[in-house]
């Protein structure tokens, strides 16, 4: 056999070798890993997933797209995804999160396929093995098909839309540009903010000087997003989801000074700060090269910092994530193109090829220092049990808390969302202060107002719940601490327990012990005084490896 044919040979089990590494480290983090530094909340999918799930699972049982039977409140962002879910909850209700894992990783394993085809066209040789081979091996990539959500399959359509702009940037055409508009179509309906990053990767079309395409490519986003709008506004009667209303909120100066604080502590714990450096040299050599011209040519910025520093700039703006870099996932595969572009780096990618394997061993961080990757055999999911518990003790109730995915979904109870993702009182309620996106509006009276059978959150040894629900408040709303819930990472003996008959000392005692989740139940518990029609779904016990 010759040289010739070898080689391809080669580079063919390279590919599918690493590509297996990757599926294996996916598998793995869903069997033993979480979705959250909140692990037990997050053992099986990130709660936030069961929120669309919901959805889907009303939509395949005919009451529309809603979290409540009979109330049309948007408090998704991922319609398309939506629609995945409710194949799997019309095949198998009990199911969906496993599908939608599968799914999750078909569509993390094309990103990667995608990522070895751009490598290999714009850098080859052995750099391209290289920068596969550090996509397949980072933790953060591996963690996201198991959180249930759709930033894997998220992750694939920018990569794709980001490839699109780059070489149609470069080589512009009627059919490059009808790909890139088609491309950002499905990311607009793929997620509430997918206009965004189309929008920024028009850039490409800009620097390089290609006017027409580049405005012509704006325009088609915007009608488009402004069609999805109308559509949504014609459905819900807003024209953006709740969550949005929900979650961007504040002053902007302290929604930034909040992101500032959260990239800097996710950078450290998970390894991050790796994929930003090669971002942060690329513009120094702009700005110095600029600087020594004196002149501005913006053909000469380098394109993927300027996609990352568009990319930055709106998750400042929103205020960052709870969920560290699911919003920045894409910057992953765009730091590592950048940093192993020869042109990109003169001096420094020269010693890359030795360094490399030093840098894959870095970010193996998460490891070491990130809660999500503390794996265990056996996981626990307090709000998996919680709700399965729920809907056997108290068939029918109605529900109010502050974790609106996984206890809802399985309970089947009419609920309402304390902190408002859900629910469009809460979610338009002024504020005055920024915290934490998606934590910072509730309405305490409002819920007891609500006269809900069932509410929870989270509480202190004081037996005050977060969220303005103070034990004098709600005691005097005709409301008692029933339960306690087990919030630690590990199962005990007996997981939620009824302290109804328990003084404050003994549930103090417990708190300490990981009980820090409580459930209050009105008084009397038949009594339904808020006229609010009660929905529930068959739906089968779970079937997660647990």
């Amino acid at each position: 056999m010759s040289e010739k044919e070898t080689k391809p040979s080669a580079r063919r089990i390279f590919v599918l070798t690493f590509l297996l590494m990757a599926a294996a480290g996916a598998v793995a983090h869903y069997l033993f890993g979480f979705s959250h530094a909140d692990q037990s909340g997050h053992a099986w999918g990130s709660d936030d997933a069961y929120i669309s799930y919901r959805y889907a699972l009303n939509l395949a049982n005919g009451h529309g797209l809603v979290f409540n039977p009979g109330e049309k409140v948007e408090g998704y962002t991922n319609f398309l995804y939506v629609l995945v879910a409710t194949i799997f909850a019309m095949v198998n209700p009990s199911a969906i999160y496993i599908g939608c894992f599968i799914f999750n990783v078909l569509m993390f394993l094309a990103a990667l396929g995608l990522g070895f085809w751009y490598l290999n066209r714009t850098i080859g040789g052995v750099n391209t093995l290289l920068g596969f081979a550090f996509l397949c091996l980072s933790p953060l990539l591996w963690a996201w098909p198991a959180s249930g959500l759709e930033t894997s399959t998220v992750l694939l359509i920018q990569l794709s839309i980001f490839i699109c702009a780059d070489f149609g940037s470069q080589n512009p055409s009627p059919t490059a540009g009808l790909f890139f508009c088609c491309l950002a179509g499905i990311s607009i309906l793929i997620r509430a903010d997918g206009f965004v990053f189309p929008l920024i990767c028009c850039s490409a079309f800009i620097l390089r000087k290609r006017w027409r395409y580049g405005f012509l490519a704006m325009g088609v986003i915007l009608v488009f997003t402004v069609l999805y709008i109308a559509a949504r506004y014609k459905y819900y009667g807003a024209p953006f989801p709740n969550t949005y209303y929900a979650k961007v909120s504040g002053p902007l100066d302290q929604r930034v000074m909040s992101a500032a604080k959260q990239l800097i502590k996710f950078c450290g714990k998970t390894g991050f700060f790796l994929y930003l450096l090669p971002l942060a040299f690329g513009w120094r050599s702009f700005l110095a090269a600029l600087k020594s011209s004196r002149r501005l040519d913006l053909s000469a910025a380098p394109l993927i910092p300027c996609i990352a520093g568009g990319l930055l700039a709106y998750w400042f703006y929103i205020g960052g994530d709870v969920f560290y870099e699911r919003f920045l996932l894409i910057l992953i595969p765009l730091g590592v193109a950048h940093l192993l572009a020869s042109d990109s780096h003169p001096g420094f990618v020269s010693w890359n090829k030795y360094a490399i394997l030093g840098i894959i061993g870095l970010q193996l961080t998460p490891f070491a220092l990130d809660r999500r990757f503390e794996y265990q055999l056996k996981k626990y999911d307090r709000w998996i049990d919680l709700g399965q518990f729920l809907a056997v003790r108290h068939r029918d109730a109605t529900l109010a808390i502050d974790a609106a995915g996984k206890v809802p979904f399985y309970s089947g109870f009419h609920t309402i969302d304390i902190l408002g993702l859900n629910d469009p009182h809460i979610g338009r309620l002024p504020v005055a202060n920024f915290n934490v996106a998606g934590h910072n509006k509730f309405d305490a009276d409002y819920v007891l107002a609500k006269r809900p059978d069932l509410i929870a959150a989270w509480g202190n040894e004081a037996l005050d719940l977060q969220w303005g629900l103070t034990r004098g408040k709600y005691r005097s709303g005709g409301y008692r601490l029933k339960y306690v819930v087990n919030a630690s990472s590990q199962s005990k003996a007996e997981n939620i327990v009824d302290v109804s008959r328990t003084d404050q000392k003994g549930i103090a005692a417990l708190h300490k012990q990981g009980y820090q989740y409580l459930m209050l139940m009105r008084r009397p518990a038949a009594e339904d005084g808020n006229g609010i029609a009660r929905a529930r779904y068959d739906l089968p016990p779970t079937t997660h490896q647990r």
